[in-house]
């Protein structure tokens, strides 16, 4: 069931709408494949150039190689360090001061001092960063250093660079906090030993010319503040020997940034495959939202049923400008078969329900829902059946017209002034078994007629009276009479002008329909011919 809102969309609605929008999923496509390759061409080729090193337990002992075997390295701290803008400046220091060598080896001392000099762009640095990704080798104890760059020798001489930088640092931050840790130990002992002099001289102060003592207490508390300096001296010299057996080992680079012959990137052919991909994906999002936003009304089963009436079949008709004299379909004409099948299903619905009095109802259009119940009571009397047509739109009276019997007394008439219904009724000289009740002269009050109990009985009356009754009722969301009017009959034909009535103004008229409880026979189709 459909709220009349949004379209359904069958399965078998697919073709249909990938033939309707087919210009427009090319086009996105081509569009989509087009801006692939512009992409793609608009890629700038990268270049990846890598050196390794590998990261050893920075110091070791001399004098006792084997001590410091069971050290680890800090990974995650080596790699911050790796990665860090000190390690990062450094390495710019040196590539800068390597632009006035031919083939500059990084390592050299002579690069390096020259590197000392240089003033260091910390915006470049941070740029220069951007191209490099420092990571561990296979979660071993050796760094990578990778680095991408548009132009090949930039992306060697960055990671090049940048472990020749990372070992230096390593390097001359042990050595210099090995040499301040040894400039401290001297400045101690140079302090302890002034401190050692003092007190020497303090005890021979109290030694007499003929070498005795004046105060032995003192002296002998001199001697024992003595002790405690002498010791400290027997342990800075413990720690002095052991730096001069101190070995720095930063590490190795395992392998040289070699400069890069090909070029990383994404494949040509991806730009426009996927472009087109998403052109394609794109366009059937579009088309399908389109078909279901689409409020026109379809004339395919699935659709109608979507709405909750099944579909009778479709109908020509001829709109109030048509010129001719009546609204009749010729037997040898196109729009008289579609008015057989119509009539033969509408008649197979009303026999296996014992039914005889029918409503005909346009949505909006009251000429399209005349037609139709003109030539569906035309075909029934051609088939043998006493049938009566009687025109209940009041407002547009246009059943006279469309059979050709004139403006006479009618259905207002027999209900509001008490007119006998055999002089009201006129026979259809050009369609045998077609007698016509019209609209009649008194149409100023039309509420008044289909409230009137009066039209309760004439409805139960010619129900009696004739096979088939089919009432020309005006449009369902003009006015309310229709309403009125099928609580009287046993269904009703709700005809929809295909071009003009929406879905949601046809789901609109089914639900009046349902709330006064009304049986829906089904759906027509007007075309206008």
């Amino acid at each position: 069931m459909s709220d009349g809102g949004r379209s359904v969309v069958a399965v078998g609605d697919y073709t249909k709408i990938m033939k309707k929008y087919a210009k427009v999923v090319v086009l996105f496509v081509v569009v989509g494949a087009v801006l692939g390759v512009v992409l793609i061409g608009l890629q700038t080729a990268r270049y990846t150039s890598s050196s390794t090193v590998q990261v050893t337990p920075i110091v070791t002992r001399s004098d006792d190689p084997n001590l410091d075997t069971g050290r680890q390295v800090d990974t995650e701290t080596e790699l911050l360090v790796a990665g860090s803008q000190r390690v990062a400046e450094r390495a710019w220091a040196l590539r800068t001061a390597a632009q006035d060598f031919g083939n500059p080896v990084y390592g050299s001392d002579q690069l390096k001092d020259a590197a000392d000099s240089v003033v260091i762009d910390i915006d470049a640095v941070v740029a220069d960063l951007e191209y490099l990704e420092v990571t561990l080798h296979h979660d071993s104890q050796a760094i990578m250093f990778v680095a991408t760059h548009r132009d090949a020798a930039k992306a060697q001489a960055i990671a090049q660079s940048s472990a020749v930088a990372y070992l230096e640092h390593r390097a001359k931050d042990t050595t210099e906090n090995a040499s301040g840790l040894r400039q401290r130990l001297e400045a101690r002992v140079e302090q302890i030993e002034s401190e050692l002099t003092e007190l020497s001289e303090s005890i021979r102060s109290f030694e007499t010319e003929d070498g005795t003592v004046e105060d032995p207490a003192s002296v002998r508390a001199l001697e024992y503040l003595d002790t405690a300096p002498r010791k400290e001296l027997e342990v800075i010299a413990q720690q002095l020997a052991n730096l001069e057996a101190l070995n720095i080992n930063p590490g190795l680079i395992l392998n040289d940034a070699q400069l890069p012959e090909e070029s990383t990137g994404l494949p040509f052919l991806l730009g426009p495959v996927t472009g087109g991909l998403l052109g394609l994906a794109a366009a059937l999002v579009l088309a399908f939202y389109a078909a279901g936003s689409d409020d026109s009304l379809r004339p395919e089963r699935a659709e109608l049923s979507a709405l909750g009436a099944p579909m009778l079949g479709s109908a020509p008709y001829r709109s109030a400008r048509s010129k001719a004299a009546t609204r009749f379909y010729a037997h040898n004409t196109a729009g008289a078969d579609a008015y057989r099948r119509l009539h033969g299903t509408v008649q197979f619905n009303l026999a296996t329900s014992d039914k005889s009095m029918v409503v005909v109802s346009g949505v909006n259009n009251a000429t399209a829902a005349t037609t139709v119940a003109v030539n569906v009571a035309a075909v029934a009397a051609f088939s043998g059946q006493r049938t009566l047509l009687i025109g209940a739109d009041l407002r547009n009276a246009h059943l006279g017209a469309y059979t050709g019997i004139g403006a006479f007394e009618g259905l207002s008439d027999v209900v509001l002034d008490g007119v006998e219904l055999n002089r009201a009724v006129t026979h259809v000289d050009a369609v045998p078994n077609l007698w016509v009740l019209g609209a009649g002269t008194r149409r100023d009050r039309p509420f008044d007629v289909f409230q009137r109990s009066s039209f309760g009985r004439l409805m139960s009356a010619v129900g009696a009276d004739y096979d088939l009754v089919v009432i020309e009722a005006p449009p369902l969301l003009a006015v309310a009479d229709t309403v009125d009017i099928a609580s009287y009959s046993d269904g009703v034909i709700l005809v929809a002008e295909g071009k003009t009535d929406s879905r949601t103004q046809v789901s609109e008229a089914l639900s009046q329909l349902r709330d006064v409880g009304a049986d829906v026979i089904g759906v027509v189709i007007a075309e206008s011919a």
